[in-house]
């Protein structure tokens, strides 16, 4: 008879252990959902990359202006060689 008891409750054990797996992973899906120690993180990161994005942005556009400074110095430095050259004035 413990035979039969065993075998009975040999066939309801993986239905209980699949509701047991569905409560365990509801239990932790509702854990994760409520869990935001990551959020402040996942925001100075994004934040963090907008501001790198920004920089390189203004940076390139700084660069230009600069390279452009730099030809004209050097072309009105040009200018006045070449104006010493040809006898002072």
């Amino acid at each position: 008879m413990s035979g039969t008891i065993e075998h009975s409750a040999d066939r309801r054990r993986p239905f209980a252990v699949v509701r047991n797996i569905g409560f365990k992973l509801r239990v932790s899906l509702c854990a994760f959902c409520k869990n935001t120690s990551g959020a402040t993180a996942v925001e100075y990161g994004l934040l963090a990359g907008l501001v790198a994005i920004g920089l390189a942005g203004g940076l390139g556009a700084l660069a230009d202006l600069v390279s452009l400074l730099f030809d004209t110095i050097g072309d009105e430095a040009a200018e006045v060689s070449a104006a010493m050259n040809d006898g002072g004035g």
